[in-house]
């Protein structure tokens, strides 16, 4: 016996039964009473969502920039001020500008003039009758090239003639405008009625060194000529007739000369030598194709200078910076009699009606949201919002994320009505519900473990032993899970501890 206790199979013998009783220790340990830390099989809500915090700032923010180089001549609001969109906010030194917009209005005065005289030219090319009455020493004719101020023709009145003749000298101071006359003519002695209508002051030697004065005498037909007839007068002066000297020679009344008051050549030609015609009858039609090359360069000129005014106008605007939007200006960084260059960022005017904040939303929760989304906002800064968050929108949903250590985050924007107490920059939590299941049976998370794609909890049982059970998942949040079946209401679930070393996780 003695040589069987010390030889190797009783050694062996006693290892293979401490072996078993090790095993059968360890595996019939769910059935050994001891204290769990468990939880209930209870009823609830459980909410999904999707969190994060951001920064906040204006939905609407703008940086008014400087478009000109120029000195600030006064700024007209301070940091804080409301702005309506269009009010103006600073005014810059815009000398240099007025004087280049003085420089192109003359530019343009000046243009303008030249088209009027270019035009004025091109109407003048017609040439019109300044009277009424007969054509006469006629200079022109078509294809004729003319000048200004070349006479074209005389335009005498109808019926009307004068005849010059010397009285003495001696007597003629009696002779006054306006007195009676008798003409007798010399080729049938016809007398003829007429007016003095000249006398001249001029006293000339007759025959015999006798002094005359010359003086004129009107006549009117009803409509012969007495053109180159020859009469003697006399005139009755106080009931005494004094006769002329010696006798003279008719001639029409010319009543004006017409002139040309363009260049060109003459096209058309309307009238003839004795036409009558009435004022504003045509005379005759110029051509000058210069003219018309000038009209057309002139107005080219001019559409120029005021394509120049206008954009140098433009400019001017520039010299007035205004508010791009209605808000509040939340950054100014200029001040009257500073120089500031093109670009320059001067100030900035936010909306604080209108608030923003972006989260970061992980790659597998992005698809679960939705643009107008509802979202529980509160902010650190104050402490009502903890009980009474602030009701906020989804407005923004990227399509391209942000990729770091392998795990890409979108950023979801969402915004807020604003506050007086709310200021920008201040830090802002977001919580949306992304699914909500009502009075539905829960357990802890961590009671649940996984095994081939099945989930298992252990329950603890009347006589305190535990059993393992398979169930049905729905919905879950951080903390708890819903149980579509395998559990019933009330019953215990073991939470395992991490340290237990059978543990089945």
């Amino acid at each position: 016996m003695k040589k069987f206790l010390k030889s190797g199979w009783f050694k062996f013998i006693i290892l293979i039964l401490v072996i078993i009783a090790i095993s059968t220790a360890f595996y019939f340990k769910e059935d050994v009473p001891q204290t769990y830390r468990t939880a209930s099989v209870t009823r609830g809500n459980i909410e999904s969502s999707v969190e994060g915090s951001g920064a906040i700032s204006s939905s609407e923010s703008r940086k008014v920039y400087s478009k000109v180089s120029s000195e600030v001549l006064s700024v007209l609001h301070k940091e804080g001020d409301f702005v309506k969109e269009g009010e103006a906010l600073v005014t810059l030194d815009s000398s240099t500008l007025d004087s280049s917009i003085d420089s192109q209005k003359i530019a343009i005065e000046q243009a303008n003039l030249s088209i009027q005289n270019i035009n004025k030219q091109i109407a003048d090319l017609t040439i019109v009758a300044n009277s009424a009455g007969y054509v006469s020493n006629l200079t022109i004719g078509e294809g004729s090239y003319i000048t200004t101020s070349m006479q074209v023709c005389d335009i005498v009145e109808e019926g009307q003639y004068e005849i010059v003749l010397p009285f003495g000298y001696s007597e003629v101071n009696k002779i006054q405008i306006g007195n009676s006359a008798k003409i007798q003519l010399i080729e049938n002695f016809a007398t003829l009625d007429g007016v003095v209508t000249k006398v001249s002051e001029m006293r000339k030697l007759a025959t015999g060194s006798s002094q005359v004065v010359d003086v004129t005498i009107k006549v009117s037909t009803s409509g012969y000529s007495l053109a180159g007839a020859q009469g003697k007068g006399e005139i009755i002066v106080n009931g005494t007739r004094q006769g002329s000297t010696s006798s003279g020679t008719f001639k029409m009344v010319s009543s004006n000369v017409v002139r040309a008051k363009s260049t060109g050549t003459v096209e058309k030609l309307n009238v003839y030598e004795g036409k009558y015609v009435n004022v504003g009858d045509v005379v005759a039609v110029l051509s000058n194709e210069d003219l018309n090359s000038s009209l057309k360069n002139a107005r080219l000129t001019l559409q120029n200078l005021n394509t120049q005014y206008a954009s140098i106008k433009d400019q001017l605007d520039n010299y007035t910076i205004k508010a791009p939007l209605s808000g509040t200006i939340t950054a100014q960084s200029i001040t009257n009699g500073d120089m500031i260059a093109a670009g320059t960022p001067i100030l900035t005017i936010s909306n604080k009606d209108l608030l923003e904040f972006k989260i970061p939303v992980d790659e597998l929760d992005i698809a679960k949201l939705n643009y107008d989304e509802e979202v529980r906002v509160t902010i650190d800064a104050l402490e009502e919002t903890q009980d009474a968050p602030i009701q906020g929108k989804i407005t923004k949903l990227p399509l391209e994320g942000t990729s770091t250590a392998g795990v890409t985050e979108y950023f979801v924007t969402v915004q807020i009505p604003g506050d007086e107490n709310i200021r920008i920059s201040m830090n802002a939590n977001a919580k949306i519900i992304t699914h909500s299941q009502k009075d539905v049976l829960m357990v802890p998370v961590d009671s649940v473990t996984k095994e081939n794609g099945d989930s298992y909890v252990t329950v603890v049982l009347e006589d305190g032993t535990t059993e393992r059970k398979l169930v049905e998942l729905g919905e879950r949040n951080v903390s708890y899970v819903e149980i579509k079946s395998g559990l019933s209401e009330g019953e215990k679930v073991v939470i395992p501890q991490i340290s237990d070393s059978y543990s089945w996780f």
